[in-house]
C-alpha cells in the first residue's frame, strides 16, 4: 500500500513538473510570437512608407529636371528657325543624359505630339545605363508666352532609370531590417528573461509553502530584489510564516506550563 501511495505521489510530482514546464514554454512561445508579430507589422509599415517616400522624392526630382529642360526647349519648340537653338538643345540634352545615370532618355514633342528631338536616337543611349524598359516616365508641358498669353506649345518627356532610388531604397531597407532584427532579438531575450524570473519566483514561493506545510514555521523567502505585487506576495508569506512561528512558540510555552503544573 505504501509503495502504491509513493508511486502515486511520484507520478503527481512528475505531472506537476510537466504542467509547470508547459506553462513556462507557453508563456515564452506566446510572448515571442506576439513580439515577433508586432515587430514584423511595424517593420513592414515603416519600410513600405519609406519606399513610398523615396519614390515620391525621386518622382519630384524627375519633375524638376523636366521643368528645367522644358525652359531650355521653348525656343526650338516654338518654331524658331535658327539652327543654333536646335544644336544647343541637342548638346545640352545629350550632356544631361550622358552625365546622369538616372536619366535614360529625353524626348521633346511639339503641340501635335510629334517628336522634335529624342536622345533615343543619339550615340549617348548606347551605354549600359540607358535601359528603356522599366523606366519611370515623367512629362512636363512646355509653355511659351505668345501674344501676352501662356500657351502650351509642346512637352518634354523624361525617362528615369531608378538607379539612385534603387540604391537608396536597398540601403534603407537593409538598415531597417538590421534595426528590427536587433529589436526582435532583444524583445525575445526580454520575454525569455522575464518568463524565467517569474517562474523562478513561483518556484521559490512553492518551496516556501511546502516548507511551512511540513512544520518549518518561520521560514522566510528573500524579497529584497523583488518589486511590485510579487514583493508584496512574498512579504505577506513571510509575515504569515513568522506569525505561525510565534503561535507555535506560544503553544509550546503553554504546553510546557501545563505540563509543569501537572507535575507539580
Amino acid at each position: 500500500m505504501n509503495n502504491v501511495l509513493k508511486n502515486k505521489d511520484e507520478n503527481q510530482d512528475i505531472k506537476s513538473n510537466f504542467l509547470s514546464l508547459n506553462t513556462q514554454n507557453k508563456l515564452i512561445i506566446f510572448g515571442s510570437l506576439l513580439s515577433s508579430l508586432l515587430i514584423i507589422i511595424t517593420a513592414w509599415v515603416i519600410i513600405d512608407n519609406t519606399q513610398k517616400t523615396i519614390l515620391s522624392s525621386y518622382h519630384n526630382f524627375g519633375l524638376m529636371m523636366a521643368k528645367t529642360l522644358a525652359v531650355n526647349g521653348v525656343d526650338i519648340i516654338s518654331g524658331k528657325p535658327e539652327q543654333k537653338y536646335y544644336n544647343r538643345l541637342k548638346i545640352n540634352t545629350n550632356l544631361v543624359v550622358k552625365n546622369n545615370s538616372d536619366i535614360a532618355y529625353i524626348i521633346f514633342r511639339d503641340s501635335q505630339s510629334n517628336i522634335v528631338y529624342s536622345t533615343k536616337n543619339s550615340e549617348y543611349d548606347s551605354n549600359e545605363n540607358s535601359k528603356f524598359s522599366n523606366v519611370i516616365e515623367v512629362s512636363q508641358p512646355i509653355v511659351a508666352d505668345i501674344n501676352n498669353s501662356k500657351q502650351v506649345i509642346g512637352s518634354v518627356q523624361l525617362g528615369l532609370t531608378g538607379n539612385t532610388m534603387s540604391i537608396v531604397g536597398k540601403a534603407t531597407r537593409d538598415l531597417m531590417i538590421v534595426i528590427f532584427t536587433v529589436a526582435w532579438i532583444l524583445s525575445i531575450a526580454a520575454v525569455l528573461i522575464n518568463t524565467l524570473l517569474i517562474t523562478r519566483q513561483i518556484k521559490l514561493l512553492v518551496d516556501g509553502v511546502r516548507r511551512v506545510s511540513t512544520g518549518e514555521f518561520g521560514y522566510k523567502i528573500a524579497s529584497k530584489d523583488l518589486w511590485g505585487e510579487i514583493k508584496q506576495l512574498f512579504d505577506a508569506f513571510n509575515d504569515m510564516s513568522a506569525r505561525l512561528r510565534q503561535y507555535e512558540e506560544k503553544n509550546i510555552d503553554q504546553l510546557t506550563y501545563e505540563r509543569n503544573k501537572l507535575e507539580a
